[in-house]
């Protein structure tokens, strides 16, 4: 996500790495940007569009006690995007 980038990105730099950019060789994915388009049929009836939402509307499981726990939310993420990836194996 954007906002992880931009953690990353300031983490570099404050440890006097100016060459963040150029440890990585492909765009990033948004798993949410990848989710827009596969739920737009539902977004209207949808609360919200937060990564507990989004993957209740893909009939995932959630916890919700465990919601923004760091491992969790890869854990939901990962699940996300092996419903919405258009990249699948």
């Amino acid at each position: 996500m954007l906002l992880d980038n931009q953690f990353l990105r300031a983490w570099f730099l404050q440890n006097g790495d100016k060459y963040f950019g150029s440890y990585f060789w492909s765009n990033s994915i948004d798993v949410m940007v990848l989710a827009t388009p596969y739920l737009a049929s539902q977004r209207s009836q949808m609360e919200n569009f937060k990564q507990g939402t989004v993957a209740k509307a893909l009939g995932i499981e959630i916890d919700e006690s465990r919601l923004h726990d760091a491992l969790y939310d890869i854990q939901v993420c990962k699940s996300i995007y092996d419903i919405v990836s258009p990249y699948k194996m």
